[in-house]
């Protein structure tokens, strides 16, 4: 059973309609039947919830969850990354941003795999400039060689704390009430500056990322295990 709104809309869910409406202001494909439901097939998404319209036989309305096309945007920025990553091995990236205890675990192993990753390098010889000239010069190789799977963790990270502060400041610059305010907020929309960072503490229900733009306003998204908030 499902919960709706006085309107007959489902709380926390879109209709298929304003799904494709904010994949398009995210810049993203046109996100067809076959897409999505292949997405939900791998467990990428989640699959829509049917609502059946009274006096109309036979008629329906699916509704998606409202964070749908973000995992779109995550999906179609991992798939331009430069590895050869295919969409089940996209999936093992999304389900550790879940921040559920099995992601937690996860996140902790690949940290450590990183670390001996950085100490092989360390041991051949391979300086930090000579890796940046590498990704400079040979970005798939590089991908494919250098990048451990924390660091593609991070990525994914970036890509969805990315659309987060994007939305927002989308909200606040409707709202702006000064040129300057407007201007400040389109300049954040041209080049978000990212920053993010994963706390990982005993007690799963406090496991947060958190994802920053640090000037000229403090955006913060604050993401708690399947609960998102910001701040």
């Amino acid at each position: 059973m499902y919960i709706f709104n006085n309107r007959g809309k489902m709380k926390n869910y879109i209709t298929k309609d304003k799904l494709r409406k904010l994949a398009k202001e995210y810049k993203l494909k046109k996100p067809t039947n076959r897409l999505l439901y292949h997405y939900c097939d791998l467990g990428l998404i989640e699959k829509s919830k049917i609502k059946r319209i009274k006096g109309k036989q036979g008629g329906t309305i699916s509704f998606w969850k409202a964070d749908t096309p973000k995992l779109l945007f995550v999906i179609q920025n991992l798939k331009k990354l430069g590895i050869r990553l295919k969409l089940k091995g996209i999936k093992y990236y999304m389900d550790l941003l879940r921040l559920d205890e099995k992601a937690i675990s996860e996140i902790k192993k690949i940290k450590i795999e990183k670390k001996y990753l950085e100490k092989y390098l360390y041991s051949r010889g391979i300086s930090s400039k000579q890796i940046v000239r590498l990704k400079k010069i040979y970005p798939v190789l590089f991908c494919e060689v250098f990048l451990s799977r924390y660091d593609i963790f991070e990525e994914a990270l970036t890509f969805r704390s990315e659309i987060e502060i994007l939305d927002l400041t989308e909200k606040l610059l409707k709202e702006a009430k000064t040129k300057e305010q407007r201007l400040i907020l389109k300049s954040i929309l041209d080049n978000p500056a990212i920053e993010t960072n994963i706390v990982e503490v005993e007690d799963i229900k406090e496991a947060y990322i958190l994802a920053m733009y640090d000037e000229p306003f403090d955006l913060k998204v604050v993401y708690k295990t399947n609960l998102i908030e910001i701040i």
